[in-house]
Order: structure tokens, then sequence, then C-alpha cells
């Protein structure tokens, strides 16, 4: 016997700004096949709520009428602050259900800060490890009651969460039961491509890159189906949900076969980020055969000290190299990360500059203190200060609450100067922004877009080549 019900619950926070970018909450399908793709779990009824701009009587309801023996929650910055209070009013109507957190967000140095402490009150688990078995086993086990049986969690104890016993690592050969593949994912939406699972490096910003992860990489054949899936379900563009198309070179390798097989991402645009360091003329020769290709360029700061502290490796030659090569027949936009430790606002503002000299758009994010990467790894003297529900960055080694408030006020005028937008990265709007952030809302960070003013910029009506 297992549950009878199993709601798995995302916030699809996109903002598509372009007519073909319309993506969903993949990792909440994926989930999903991973219960209805085991064996001892295929008969569960599953449904995944991914909501967009629901309120907390939204979730309520379609909890209730659902009845949901095991809940499953998608963390991430932007969902955890509305499931921290949707979940506390679900377990007074369900006191018997388990309540369990998944994804970047539940982890417990996040849930140790005060806005997210009484969460060990109502949460039954937190997946801690990255491996698929591990939900379809609390969803098998419900009824019995054994949380401690099960590997791979957290389970509340005070107000912090005793770890059980390691889940196994993922196998060599990532091949998931896929939302694509067992006709689970909606249609006619943004395709997620995986390759590999896990990332090789471990930059201090960034919660993708974990030591104890295994790098798994998916063979031709899985990559071949899923390719051949996305085909079936009418997506309308591909993107590449890797840490970096380019940072496995074997998961590189089996995709370039499978698309030869299939001939897929020569019908329809891609977007995907590419690592410099790891850029190859064979990876340059793919991206030209694609319909369209929209990729993006993570950058710190020109000023290596800044990078250092990153733990990023920087050829400013190679580089200005590739984004030269790239912008030939692709949309290149550069990322950069206002407020990161280290930097300072004449040192960003340098950056800035030489960046929209370039061939590329550009687009600015502020900084967060993520668990899994600065949240857990951060020394003391960078001297952090963040909102402990957006986790923006407030103050730290290099910047000052007012050198911040001085470079959001800069990238407003001279974003506004270029043409460009000044907008959120999620949906809330933008004069709210001023507001401390708040549980049971979306929280919104500031970024800022730079359209590319020193070549045409390639669309995906009009692909260059």
């Amino acid at each position: 016997m297992t549950a009878r019900r199993v709601a798995i619950l995302a916030v699809n926070p996109w903002q598509s700004v372009e007519p073909s970018f319309h993506p969903f909450s993949f990792g909440a399908y994926r989930v999903a096949a991973a219960v209805l793709g085991d064996e001892r779990t295929a008969g569960v009824d599953v449904r995944v709520i991914d909501g967009r701009g629901f309120d907390e009587k939204r979730w309520l309801e379609e909890l209730a009428s659902f009845d949901p023996d095991v809940v499953g929650a998608s963390c991430y910055v932007w969902s955890l602050p509305i499931f921290a209070v949707v979940l506390e009013q679900f377990r007074k109507l369900r006191p018997d259900a388990w309540i369990v957190l998944g994804g970047p967000s539940a982890r417990p140095e996040m849930l140790a800060l005060p806005p997210f402490r009484a969460l060990s009150q109502v949460v039954d688990a937190v997946v801690l490890d990255f491996n698929d078995a591990v939900f379809p086993e609390l969803v098998r086990l419900w009824p019995e009651r054994k949380l401690s049986s099960i590997a791979g969690i957290g389970v509340p104890d005070g107000e912090s969460y005793r770890r059980t016993h390691r889940a196994p690592p993922m196998p060599r050969a990532f091949a998931p039961h896929s939302p694509f593949q067992m006709g689970l994912a909606p249609e006619g939406l943004t395709a997620h491509l995986q390759t590999f699972e896990g990332c090789p490096m471990h930059c201090s910003f960034c919660a993708w890159g974990d030591a104890e992860r295994t790098v798994s990489v998916s063979p031709v054949e899985f990559l071949e189906a899923e390719l051949a899936a996305f085909r079936r379900a009418n997506c309308s563009s591909v993107m590449s949900v890797d840490a970096g198309l380019n940072l496995s070179a074997r998961a590189f390798e089996n995709l370039m076969e499978a698309e030869s097989r299939v001939g897929f991402l020569s019908k329809v645009p891609f977007h995907t980020e590419v690592y410099p360091s790891a850029a190859t003329p064979q990876m340059l020769e793919f991206l030209r055969g694609v319909a369209y290709a929209e990729i993006g360029l993570g950058l710190q700061s020109y000023d290596p000290a800044v990078t250092e502290l990153s733990r990023r490796k920087f050829q400013v030659p190679r580089f200005e190299r590739l984004v030269s090569d790239l912008a030939e027949f692709a949309h290149v936009k550069v990322e950069l990360i206002l407020g990161l430790p280290g930097d300072d606002l004449a040192t960003f503002e340098r950056t800035l500059e030489r960046v929209l000299a370039l061939p590329v758009s550009v687009q600015v994010f502020f900084c967060l203190v993520l668990p899994d990467a600065m949240l857990k790894h951060a020394p003391a003297d960078w001297e952090l200060r963040f909102d402990p529900i957006s986790l923006q960055m407030l103050s730290c080694k290099g910047w000052s609450a007012e050198e911040l408030s001085r470079a959001r006020r800069l990238l407003d005028e001279r974003s506004a100067s270029h043409g460009g937008l000044v907008t959120t990265q999620w949906p809330r709007p933008r004069d709210e922004l001023s507001e401390p952030a708040q549980l049971g809302r979306i929280p919104a960070a500031p970024m800022w877009y730079f359209p590319n003013h020193v070549q045409r910029r390639v669309t995906a009506e009009s692909p260059a080549g």
C-alpha cells in the first residue's frame, strides 16, 4: 500500500520576453515522472499544481479539492515564501498528510533563517540528497510512517533537521524518468533539456557546484528519445537547464550525436549558457547549426581579484574572442551580478562600460545569498548582510548599503538612456521593490537589461546565417 494521492506544488515565476520562450516548472514534473515511473508507486494519483499568481486562498482551494496524502513543495527563492504560509494552513486541514520540501531552497541553512524556522513544526521531511528515488520512497512508505528508514532526507528535530543515512549517488548514466517521454509535460511550451546532472565547478556565489555530488551524464539513446519527445509535444523552443552547455565534454558529444539523429534543434530557438573557458570549435559549429541561438555568458568582473574571490577562471582575450565568434550568428547576452563580495562600485562601473562596448546585450542581476553557496560557505570576513526572505544582498565586503543604492540608481539611469529595461527578476510590480520582502508573496529582485547597440541583434524571426 502507498499514498493514494500526491500533490507536487510549484510556482512558475517566468516572465517571457520572447514570443517562443515559455518555460514551466520542469523540476516538479520530473518529480511526478519519478513517482509514476517507479513500479512500486505507479498507481498513485499524482497532480502537479504549477501556480502563477495564486494567492493563499487559491492554493488552499486546490489542495482541499484534491486532498493529497503527500504534498511535495518545489522550493526556490521565489516559491518558499509562498509555501511557508500555504503549508502551515494545509497542515491544519490534513494533520496526517506528509509535507515534504525539496529543491534548491529546501536546505537546512535556508530553513534556519528566522522567517522559515517555524516550518520545522509544519513539514515532515526535507529532501537533502540529489537522487530521484527519494521522493517515490516517501510516497511508498506514507502509510507506515517510518521516516527514519528513508535515505537522503532531513527530519525535523526542534528547529533543526536531523539527517537520515545518505541516499546512493546518482548513477553515472543519467537517464531519469522523463516527463516529456512519459507525456506528462505541458505541450507547446519551452522544452527543458538536461544532458548531465551536477556541476564540476564550485563558484562561491552559485548553488550548482557541490563537491559531494556525482556528475552523471545522459547517454545518446536517452537524449535522442528526449529530443523526439520535444517534437511530439510541439515545444516552441528548447532551453538547456545544465549548468553550462559545454561543462561536460561527454554530455555535449552525446547531445551532438542525438541531434544528428533527430534534427529538432535545427528547427526551433535554443537558449543556453556557455562557459568561455571550455569553448571549442566543435561547440561553435554545433551552435551554428541550431535554428536560432540565444547564448548567455556569465561574467563576474574584469578585475582578477573579484574573479579569484568568486572562484572563477577568466581570461580576457579568450572571453572577448568567443563573444566575437558567437556574435556572428547568435544573440549573445552577457550576465553581470551587482553586489558580489570583493567587487565595488568603481570596479563594477568599469566592467559594465567594457561589456557595453561588445556586440552583446547585457543583463544585470542583483546578488543573492543562495543556499549551498554563500549562505553556507561564505567566510566571516565577507561581512554579509542580506534580506532573510528574498536573500538580496544588503551590504558585504566592498559594498556598503549606500554604495549598493547608488549602483542601483546608476543602473536605472544608464539602462533608460541605453534604451533598455528596468524590471524585476520575478513577477512583482517594480514600485514594490522598496518594501521588505514578505512571507506569502513572491520576492522580487531588480534586474536591468541593456540591448545590443554595437551590432544588429539576431532575432528568432530573422536568424543570422
